[in-house]
């Protein structure tokens, strides 16, 4: 089944190697996943790593023999989460094979920037009360029975969720349950004594008192709305048809909700709930994991070219819109003697035409680089390029070069489709890729199923086999989607349900999309398996990250090139009124198709551009 699977790869392209760590009972692996342009994902093998040092050098010999078995060619990316092992075992690959995309996983990219909120000093108050109140209900059972029966009698369906190392966006979600839990909370409160209730049981001492349960709520709503973008943003992207446009998309989506909040708080004024410093650290952790993860340069910048090559985002009226929270240049004169009058200035990024067509080119750059080498005559580089990319087999590195350039340009402008497809080559290998890891995270939970309690004794390698064997048996093959589903907040449930009635599943409610079944306090009190990677660090105990200091704070910095209110609704409970759309320029464009098709026994290294040339868009 294996061998059969290796050469079914063998004829794809365009496919995305995932990989990540778990454990067993007291065995750890590595899993190792593909995903296919069309979203079909098989795991290649659990990699017994028990006793073994779990290096970045190991993760990428161990990732290198399936890409080396599969062909280099084949894969267009690799991703993982942000640990400092997975983080250079990346590196590793991408520097043998530049023509890979580096991707961090962008569901742990955005689970960071909940735990750097959750670590703000004005929320650590509000933190611990969540704790404490978890804990004791996690650990007291008839308070836990007595409030199970009153939220029964209420109405409330969802019961406390408890912490969990197995799910994205955890404190979101727990914080939610309570709050929804709230008037079952003060009602066991108020009947206390009823249910012999002593003076030290947590929901006496938080809810007993109307004024400090009024805090405690209070305190837990202004952390939710803080928090409520990051976490239904995750929820969005472990849609298995995400691409890398989705990932900029929903990012621009939270900075917008966190902007539009802010902006509120200060309309206040004397009675804004979050002080200055809270909101200034809140702008810095978004501008933080932005930048992280969208302006990595090993990633070639392919979230945002992603995002500027989706049609419904050409649009010129969704760019360049001055920010309102931006703080003009202000001179700053310092006390005494004859001092220099510093100036406050802010380097201006160039235009995004400009960002995305320097991204084109070097992905373009890297997709030549590998075969026209020094010593490869012109006809052989161009049989070779027909196995990396056959759609640029036809053109020589300077042809394909100078038509991409004009294609971007034309493409900004709204004109119709382009011959030859330069551009569309590449966006074919963009969109392709898949940004998260979400496929090993859901593996984990069907990891748990195949290693039951009673079937605990099983190696690795066994468990690999059996999931290898459920990836093909589930495979639909009259599966034909070929287009990406973005999904807004308001329409998951619909979509989801659209989908479960299609396939004949029954439709429950609440839908859960990480794949975990346990992570209610009765269900889930053991935490083992799964467990993401957090650095085995309690999200309630993290500290903020010291290179957040190098990002403003003053203002969020996707404000500077964005109208945000183009992307209030993504994550919104609720549809805005939809403005007309606008008409693009229609103009036909002649292109010369046969310049460099001769073939030539010219050296294919004189052919390439220098670097230069690959790094100027004119």
């Amino acid at each position: 089944m294996r061998l059969a699977l290796i050469n079914f790869l063998r004829n794809q392209r365009d496919l995305t190697m995932t990989f990540d760590g778990g454990k067993l009972t007291r065995k750890k692996f590595w899993s190792i996943h593909i995903t296919t342009p069309r979203r079909q994902s098989f795991c290649l093998e659990l990699d017994d790593v028990t006793g073994i040092s779990q290096t970045g050098q190991y993760r990428a010999e161990s990732t290198m023999k399936w890409i080396e078995l599969i062909g280099p060619s084949r894969i267009i990316a690799i991703g993982s989460d942000k640990g400092s092992n997975a983080n250079k075992g990346r590196r590793l690959v991408t520097t043998k094979h530049p023509h890979i995309f580096d991707l961090c996983d962008a569901c742990h990219n955005i689970h960071n920037a909940c735990k750097d909120v959750c670590s703000i000093e004005g929320f650590k108050e509000t933190i611990a009360e969540l704790r404490a109140l978890l804990s004791f209900m996690s650990t007291s059972t008839y308070t836990r029975d007595l409030f199970d029966a009153a939220r029964s009698r209420l109405g409330i369906k969802r019961r406390v969720v408890s912490r969990s190392d197995t799910r994205f966006g955890t404190v979101y979600w727990s914080l939610e349950s309570v709050l929804e839990g709230m008037p079952a909370f003060k009602k066991l409160a108020i009947e206390a004594d009823l249910y012999s209730l002593d003076k030290e049981n947590k929901l006496r001492v938080m809810f007993e008192d109307e004024r400090a349960a009024f805090n405690v709520e209070t305190s837990l709503k202004e952390l939710r709305v803080i928090l409520l973008p990051f976490a239904r943003a995750i929820q969005c992207l472990e849609a298995r048809e995400t691409t890398p446009a989705d990932v900029y998309t929903y990012w621009v989506a939270i900075v917008a909700q966190l902007h539009d909040l802010i902006l509120a708080d200060d309309s206040l004024k004397t009675r804004s709930r979050y002080s200055t410093i809270t909101k200034e650290e809140i702008r810095r952790i978004a501008n933080y994991r932005f930048s992280e993860l969208i302006d990595n340069q090993r990633s070639s910048n392919i979230y945002l070219t992603a995002f500027y090559l989706d049609p419904s985002n050409r649009s010129a009226t969704i760019y360049t819109q001055p920010n309102p929270l931006a703080i003009q240049p202000v001179k700053v004169t310092l006390s005494g003697p004859v001092r220099a009058t510093p100036t406050v200035t802010a380097s201006k990024e160039p235009n995004i035409v400009a960002r995305v067509g320097k991204s084109l080119q070097s992905i373009l750059q890297q997709e030549y680089s590998a075969v026209y080498t020094e010593g490869t005559q012109v006809k052989d580089a161009r049989e070779k390029m027909k196995e990396i990319n056959p759609y640029l087999a036809g053109y020589s590195p300077k042809d394909a070069l100078d038509m991409l350039r004009e294609q971007v340009k034309a493409y900004s402008k709204g004109y119709p489709p382009f011959h030859p497809r330069i551009l569309a080559a590449l966006a074919i290998k963009i969109f392709s890729a898949m940004p998260t890891s979400i496929v090993d995270e859901r593996a984990m939970s069907i990891i748990k199923w195949i290693n039951s309690a009673r079937r605990n004794r099983q190696r690795v390698s066994t468990v690999s086999n059996q999931l290898a064997i459920r990836n093909v048996v589930v495979l639909d093959e009259n599966d034909k989607r070929t287009k990406p589903l973005s999904v807004k907040w308001r329409d998951m449930k619909a979509t989801i349900h659209r989908k479960q009635k299609a396939t004949g599943t029954t439709v429950t409610d609440p839908v859960d999309l990480t794949g975990d079944d346990g992570d209610s306090i009765e269900e889930g009190a053991e935490e083992s398996g799964d467990e993401l990677e957090l650095h085995q660090q309690d999200w309630m105990d993290a500290d903020l990250p010291e290179d957040r200091l190098q990002h403003p704070a003053d203002a969020f910095q996707l404000a500077d090139e964005f109208d945000l209110s183009h992307f209030r609704d993504i994550l919104s409970d609720s549809a805005p009124v939809v403005p007309e759309p606008q008409s693009g320029r229609s103009e036909e464009e002649d292109i010369d198709e046969g310049r460099g098709k001769e073939e030539s026994a010219q050296d294919a290294a004189t052919t390439l551009p220098d670097d230069e040339e690959w790094d100027r868009f004119i």
